[in-house]
């Protein structure tokens, strides 16, 4: 059982509605976010993580998924956004391989 059928289930029993990530993709930073809705995010590269920051500078949750870079990219986008991150005093938290939830408040986990 992956993260999001756990978080899917939990989200069943809390009787809250079952969010589908499809729909929360976003074509551009700029669209607006609603409900606490997450923005996700699949960077080709590092010209891509401006549009990132800029959404986290908003206030906007961003889950990005990294798993197409290639490994020397992917450890240099991580290295940026962190300190972005960092900046903004927010928090990152990896919630799957290559999968980072970043928000602009920091992320408490229980790990």
């Amino acid at each position: 059982m992956g993260f999001f059928d756990i978080w899917n289930k939990k989200e069943k029993e809390e009787n809250e509605p079952n969010l589908n990530f499809n729909e929360l993709s976003r074509e551009s930073a700029g669209a607006p976010v609603q409900n606490g809705a997450v923005n996700v995010y699949s960077p080709k590269g590092y010209g891509d993580v401006e549009n990132i920051i800029d959404a986290l500078k908003r206030g906007e949750q961003a889950l990005v998924h990294l798993e197409m870079l290639k490994t020397s990219t992917l450890i240099r986008v991580i290295d940026i956004l962190s300190g972005a991150v960092y900046a903004i005093g927010g928090g990152i938290c990896e919630v799957g391989k290559n999968i980072y939830l970043l928000t602009p408040t920091p992320v408490k986990t229980n790990g």
